[in-house]
């Protein structure tokens, strides 16, 4: 049985969308400009328009909205994986266009968010980093179980090792200002083709 639509969303629920979208957009821009720790909450408010009782309605304070955020974040880039591998059953060509993806929304941004992303990778062993980490290995084994790697033994083990690669481009390229992460994500898919051949399913 289909799954009926969801009914509008009326203009209370569109308006509330909208602020806190509004609230996301300063507060990501805020925080990549100043950190988290000296961004000001008062500016973001006035930034948004609001005021800061109404910011409070939405968020209980800035740990809050920098979760929101990187959720978001994490929701686009997770949405573009899912768009990558109705594209093709092979993990190899999934990894390569979805590094590619990844750079070229950087690229494409206005102001990358270098120090954004710095901060949405430091301290994994946080609560709220492992719940974030474990997604992206679901997400990533989601990725590498198909095609020629569905259902091989070593399937976690190379979870593991393109997470840890993806994350550890993404820690040098928001630590040096030069870092090619372009051309290491390449590099980085071409290796991990090599590692897909090797542990390939023999049939």
């Amino acid at each position: 049985m289909p799954v009926p639509p969801k009914p509008p969303l009326s203009r209370r629920e569109l308006n509330k969308l909208r602020i806190r979208n509004t609230i996301l957009n300063v507060a990501e821009k805020n925080f990549a400009l100043y950190g988290i720790d000296e961004a000001s909450l008062n500016e973001i408010a006035d930034l948004s328009e609001i005021s800061r009782s109404t910011l409070f309605k939405y968020f209980n304070g800035k740990a809050e909205i920098f979760e929101a955020i990187v959720e978001r974040m994490n929701d686009v880039f997770f949405i573009q994986i899912a768009k990558k591998c109705d594209e093709t059953d092979d993990p190899a060509t999934r990894i390569l266009a979805i590094f590619i993806e990844f750079v070229e929304g950087l690229e494409r941004s206005s102001a990358p968010p270098r120090k954004f992303i710095g901060l949405s990778i430091r301290e994994w062993n946080d609560p709220q980093q492992s719940r974030r980490m474990e997604r992206f290995r679901l997400e990533f084994y989601r990725i590498l179980n198909s095609g020629k790697l569905r259902g091989a033994p070593q399937i976690d083990y190379l979870v593991d090792i393109v997470v840890s690669i993806f994350i550890g481009l993404l820690h040098n390229w928001r630590t040096f200002d030069d870092y090619p992460l372009r051309q290491r994500l390449v590099e980085a898919a071409g290796e991990i083709a090599h590692m897909i051949d090797r542990h390939a399913v023999k049939i």
